[in-house]
């Protein structure tokens, strides 16, 4: 959770960037060449694989990481941080209904549980945020959302960090 953490605050600092592939790219290739490095001292990851297993590898880098968290980091430029790691943690639902339609996995009770507490959390960040009536999405995010052209760095990127 630190390292989520750590990653959320970069991609909040960097929002103001002209877009998100300017350090998502470098940021993607430091952390395969980390992956990489820590995985030689646990097993041998340069063998030749399968073509199920390449497969398999490429759909696991492409779909959760680059389309993923690519658009966590697009989330960041246009919604509070809180409203995107409210609904980052939300992923286990998305799983666990995904399994029930195509296995028929029942999930277990700590998955209503949690599931309870995720919603919990969910309205005590937005009832927040309408008491002390501030906008889930920033005007800044807005505009960026529906910007035409070339984005312009304003100061309201900021606006919403307290004093």
């Amino acid at each position: 959770m630190l390292f989520y953490a750590f990653y959320m605050a970069l991609g909040r600092r960097n929002r103001s960037f002209p877009t998100v592939w300017l350090y998502l790219v470098p940021l993607y290739s430091m952390a395969a060449v980390a992956c990489m490095v820590v995985a030689l001292f646990f097993v041998n990851p340069i063998q030749p694989y399968d073509a199920r297993e390449v497969a398999l590898i490429l759909g696991l880098g492409i779909v959760p990481t680059v389309i993923g968290h690519s658009l966590l980091n697009r989330a960041m430029r246009v919604f509070r941080g809180q409203i995107v790691s409210i609904v980052n943690m939300g992923q286990f639902i998305f799983a666990g209904l995904l399994a029930f339609a195509l296995w028929q996995e029942v999930p277990g009770w700590s998955f209503y549980v949690a599931g309870t507490l995720l919603a919990l959390s969910a309205w005590i960040v937005a009832g927040g945020a309408f008491r002390d009536q501030r906008p889930l999405v920033s005007g800044a995010g807005l505009s960026k959302l529906f910007r035409r052209g070339q984005p312009r760095i304003m100061q309201a990127d900021h606006e919403d960090r307290r004093e």
